[in-house]
């Protein structure tokens, strides 16, 4: 049986990322309550343990789910301390079994959490080894939410709400007191209509559309480049990375120039401008943005379809308007993309907008959706894994 792992942030009340919850599916059914519980936990661990937790996490915090054999055989200990949040199911019943577990867990440092607690859960038999308490906050009210803070935050441990789906969800949960935020809130911020673009950096716009002309030259695109010290060296220090396996070190922008390509460049220029005009508060959602950009130029090629390139502009792009708070035709007015990328970002209705969507798929765990697309073009559904994954590394390999 395939499991696969994708992963949904965790963040404080800064808006950084604390961790991340390890999000895993059979390959064959979307819902969770037809899959084993505990076949999926031990594939799961199997997996992290070999693509390397830390890669997936980023060194983050791990939150993975942990039935009630799985914490009696002590699994956790096979993932170390310092990462790993051992979540423990709202369905597991805290028998004798269960708490003598969790006090050798918590003895040799692990983070415990329970997870879906309503006020109705008795965990008192966990007090003094309970370091989270998750809480839905889309199924308790505000008086509710109020008393669970209060409660466990006298007893010095944290709460944390999930399913905060919205930026208004996200001002409640934090007037509440909660200490973390788990939820699709930092993608869905409020759009201001019609405000700048900070995208009208004059070099930027210039180097765009000379990358675009039908008579670029190197030359040209070199002397660009070479009046900028800084992106000089960025430039080197992107074809310099594992990412290209280019045995010989890169010693000048010309050599970098030809090396890469026209498109490579334009890609380099993207991702660039993308860190740089992108907002403190929105560091995941840039990354995820990345993410998604490999994860569909990759697709592409898996395929044998010959867009991978526009693919890798359509996932970046794809969080720009909640980025700048800008509605997205507003945006690519200014930018000399192509009528297609565009397309696919505002229409939503050509083949690169389905290569996002699935990007989006993967990330939400939607295996019914993901499975119709792997029949449709004759891939295996593992391969999505495998290109979750490698994208993963690849923006961690980025941002080092």
């Amino acid at each position: 049986m395939e499991i696969f792992i994708a992963r949904q942030p965790i963040f404080n009340r800064n808006k950084r990322v604390f961790g991340y919850e390890l999000l895993y599916r059979n390959s064959n059914v979307n819902r969770f309550a037809n899959i084993d519980g505990d076949i999926a936990t031990r594939k799961l661990l199997s997996n992290a343990a070999v693509l390397e937790l830390d890669k997936i996490t980023e060194g983050k915090k791990a939150f993975i789910n942990f039935t009630k054999n799985t914490l009696i055989e002590e699994l956790p200990t096979l993932l170390p301390k310092e990462t790993v949040v051992v979540e423990i199911l709202e369905d597991v019943e805290l028998t004798d079994d269960v708490i003598t577990a969790c006090k050798k867990l918590k003895s040799k440092g692990y983070t415990i959490a329970v997870d879906d607690f309503a006020n109705e859960r008795d965990v008192t038999p966990l007090i003094g080894m309970l370091d989270i308490v998750k809480v839905d906050f889309s199924l308790t009210t505000e008086e509710q939410q109020k008393e669970i803070c209060s409660t466990f935050k006298k007893l010095g441990i944290k709460v944390l709400a999930e399913k905060v789906e919205n930026s208004i969800d996200f001002e409640k949960a934090l007037d509440v007191g909660y200490d973390y935020f788990q939820g699709f809130f930092f993608s869905k911020p409020k759009i201001i209509s019609g405000k700048h673009s900070p995208v009208a950096s004059t070099s930027f716009i210039i180097f765009m559309r000379e990358l675009k002309k039908s008579d670029v030259s190197l030359e040209s695109l070199e002397q660009f480049i070479i009046r900028d010290a800084s992106l000089s060296y960025k430039l080197i220090k992107y074809i310099n990375s594992a990412s290209f396996g280019i045995p010989n070190r890169i010693k000048s922008v010309r050599q970098a120039i030809t090396l890469l390509g026209i498109k490579e460049l334009e890609k380099w220029v993207i991702l660039l401008s993308f860190n740089l005009f992108t907002d403190p508060d929105y560091e995941e959602l840039s990354k995820n943005a990345m993410v998604r950009a490999h994860f569909c130029e990759a697709l592409c090629e898996a395929i044998g379809n010959n867009l991978a390139a526009s693919a890798f502009m359509v996932g970046l792009f794809s969080h720009l308007d909640v980025v700048l708070s800008t509605d997205m035709e507003t945006l690519l007015e200014e930018l000399p993309v192509d009528e297609e990328i565009k397309r696919a970002l505002i229409k939503k209705d050509n083949f690169l907008y389905e290569i996002l969507d699935i990007s989006i798929s993967y990330e939400n765990m939607d295996v019914d959706k993901l499975m119709l697309f792997t029949e449709k073009h004759n891939i295996a559904i593992e391969k999505l894994s495998n290109i979750y994954i490698d994208s993963l590394e690849w923006v961690g390999s980025m941002n080092e």
